[in-house]
């Protein structure tokens, strides 16, 4: 099926957005440049379509795109197969004619006929009533309210408003050939919801729009887990999500993103009221938790790549919040939920102020928010803990080493002096690891299509497990990851106009956020490359361990380097990050209309900072770890806890003492300072009014 809407724009130009509706918001970019756009728009009327003239232009095209091309001009919509115009010879149409007679061209020794459903699609069909029989010219079928259409009463960003079509007119139906005929034959498919005919469905760059209620209904205190109801945008858009400590180092913990396509958030230009915001990250991604939640209008999506317009950060599309201008009043809102076990409680609170002052010359709005958001584990959900999280490391906290040149026999030897051991099959050299348990004995791992021997764990370690093909000792990370970050957030927003006289406008805003959000993690993991946990042959825990021993005289050649251990290093304690932010904006400008006539412009200066500040706890300091393994650690603390020599046994899950984890454990700090300073000036208005509609242009320069 094919549909059209006569009420459509086709926007040209490069980087600089028309007044069309379908774009919202303005084009900022770093450097001054003045972009001419023009817009052609297709002007539709509430009068009938009875004797209108359209301008064909088809030039020896197939049936189906010749139908296309009808359907796109007239604002019709026409529904056919490709097995019903197969076969049809190409056709032409260029000039002007009533929609009636163009679609009698294009059917004229086709034998195809056409029929008016009664939602007033017109059918393409063989066989029915011909154009020429048509009392009138087909019309289109009313169009209602869809979701991700603007409501009633409520126009996308830009002004422009939907026109109504007019409504279907009844057909006489042909006369079926015999009451059987009636049950047997198929008069029409109608889909709900997927096809639903608005102004997006034939942009260039389909539009949707969001309503406040839409947000509302979902009952979130972040933006990006409203907006990830919708089909457009990644199921997880930012660490408020899934947190996972070993991606979110820097600025990404505790945001909260427009991820369009999963394309990447640096891929999706976000605005505010039609300007861009001040980036919250090094890769320019704004976080939404600085848009006041209890102000947004609505919300428009262009969800087409949009970065010929609005440049390179809006491949994926954009993003434009619209805020409730002129509010009078006073507005308090509280929320509160759960999950359905209880946990990850949420709370919203906030407090709406606004009213007229001068005279009602001048408006002043004040928001003012707090949000909190608890911590969701991947212990609590049962998918985190089950094979299908298949998120786990070959590392055990007793660390595993490979031995190389170790032959099989000498293993199976080592083995043998264990209780419930099986002998290892194949020959040669050992293709595996090898581990030490808290008790000094010997274990294997990874030797494939062995299973693991004489593993002996000590105490309950979260997520450490056998592999389901019984090979290899694994962690598993699903019980600590944050299917929900704990995050605390404080908004404060206000924003004044005042109208200086009839045509000109001064307004000021300032937007400010503080949020603070916490992952919590496992322990680190040795991996060995580019972070090894080297133990040195003459390491007296390696000395003072015979059956180690002999496997390392059994290797051939013999080796003098230390042991390259792999370990997943819970005796360091969990990790834990804290990110910290603080980002706030001033705007201030000047608008207005350029006499009685169409033309407005647009005047404003912007500057915005975000303070950034992350800490990352038990964070392992590699070279005071190394003074341990080789024996000259000499520290001393503050509170008498010391760490001296060979204070620590590698080899096993051996707990640190105190002096020892403060000084090989630390805390790293980053510190981050993003600025942007921003002007625009621009103007917009109609230059002519043409038969088909309004040619409109925007001029700015920022």
């Amino acid at each position: 099926m094919f549909k059209s809407d006569s009420s459509s724009a086709a926007s040209r130009g490069k980087r600089r957005p028309s007044a069309s509706a379908h774009h919202p918001g303005h084009v900022h970019r770093p450097l001054a440049r003045a972009v001419f756009t023009t817009v052609a728009g297709l002007m539709a009327t509430a009068a009938a379509a009875h004797g209108r003239l359209f301008h064909f232009d088809i030039n020896h095209q197939s049936l189906s795109e010749a139908l296309q091309t009808y359907a796109q001009v007239c604002g019709k919509d026409v529904i056919f197969t490709q097995s019903v115009v197969a076969g049809s010879p190409a056709t032409s149409l260029v000039g002007d004619y009533t929609a009636q007679d163009a679609l009698t061209h294009l059917l004229s020794g086709t034998q195809l006929t056409v029929k008016r459903s009664p939602t007033g699609a017109l059918m393409i069909l063989k066989g029915g009533a011909s154009p020429a029989e048509l009392s009138s010219d087909p019309p289109t079928a009313s169009t209602g309210t869809a979701a991700g259409d603007p409501p009633a009463g409520d126009p996308p960003a830009g002004g422009s408003s939907m026109s109504a079509d007019p409504a279907p007119q009844a057909l006489p139906q042909p006369a079926a050939s015999s009451p059987g005929a009636q049950h047997n034959s198929l008069a029409e498919v109608v889909v709900t919801g997927s096809l639903i005919a608005s102004r997006s469905d034939t942009a260039s760059s389909p539009l949707v729009t969001v309503g406040a209620g839409q947000i509302a209904s979902v009952g979130q205190v972040s933006l990006d887990t409203a907006l990830g109801q919708m089909p457009q945008f990644a199921a997880g858009q930012g660490q408020t999500e899934v947190g996972d400590v070993q991606g979110a180092t820097g600025f990404q913990g505790g945001q909260s993103y427009a991820d369009l396509r999963g394309l990447g958030a640096e891929r999706t230009l976000v605005l505010l009221d039609g300007q861009r915001m001040v980036p919250t990250s090094p890769a320019g991604t704004v976080d939404l938790n600085t848009i006041p939640m209890a102000l947004i209008k609505s919300v428009d999506v262009i969800t087409g790549g949009a970065s010929a317009v609005y440049g390179s950060d809006a491949i994926a599309g954009v993003v434009n919040f619209r805020l409730r201008q002129h509010f009078s009043g006073v507005q308090v809102s509280y929320q509160h939920g759960a999950s359905t076990h209880g946990y990850g409680q949420e709370d919203s609170f906030s407090i709406l102020m606004g009213g007229n002052f001068a005279h009602h010359k001048g408006n002043a709005v004040v928001d003012m928010e707090y949000n909190e958001r608890g911590s969701v584990t991947g212990q609590q959900l049962s998918f985190f803990n089950s094979p299908q999280f298949a998120r786990t490391v070959p590392f055990p906290p007793e660390g595993r080493f490979a031995l190389g040149g170790v032959p099989v026999s000498a293993v199976n030897a080592v083995l043998a002096q264990y209780p419930g051991t099986t002998p290892l099959s194949g020959t040669g050299a050992y293709p595996g690891f090898i581990g030490v348990n808290n008790d000094g004995s010997i274990f294997t791992t990874g030797d494939a299509p062995n299973c693991v021997q004489n593993y002996r764990p000590t105490g309950q370690t979260l997520g450490l497990a056998i592999s389901p093909n019984c090979q290899q000792i694994v962690a598993e990370l699903g019980p600590y990851f944050a299917a929900q970050v704990p995050s605390r957030r404080y908004n404060l927003f206000a924003h004044v106009t005042y109208k200086l006289h009839d045509h000109m406008e001064a307004y000021g805003q300032i937007n400010f956020m503080h949020s603070t959000a916490q992952d919590l993690q496992g322990g680190a993991f040795f991996n060995g490359n580019p972070k090894p946990l080297l133990v040195p042959l003459n390491n007296p825990f390696v000395q003072g361990n015979a059956a180690l021993q002999s496997l390392i005289a059994a290797q051939t050649p013999q080796n003098s380097g230390p042991l390259v251990v792999e370990q997943w290093g819970t005796q360091f304690g969990p990790r834990i990050e804290t990110f910290d932010y603080n980002d706030y904006q001033l705007t201030a400008g000047l608008k207005g209309a350029i006499g009685t006539t169409s033309l407005r412009w647009n005047v404003f200066g912007s500057y915005g900072q975000t303070d950034f500040n992350n800490y990352e706890a038990n964070t392992i300091n590699l070279p005071a770890l190394e003074t341990i393994m080789y024996g000259t650690a000499n520290y001393l603390g503050g509170s008498g806890n010391s760490c001296v020599g060979y204070a620590w046994d590698p080899l096993g899950n051996h707990p640190l003492s105190k002096g020892c984890l403060e000084y090989v454990n630390g805390t790293a700090k980053n510190i981050s300072v993003l600025s942007q300073k921003y002007f625009e000036g621009d103007i917009t208005g109609t230059l002519w009014t043409l038969p088909e509609g309004k040619l409109k242009f925007a001029l700015g320069a920022d």
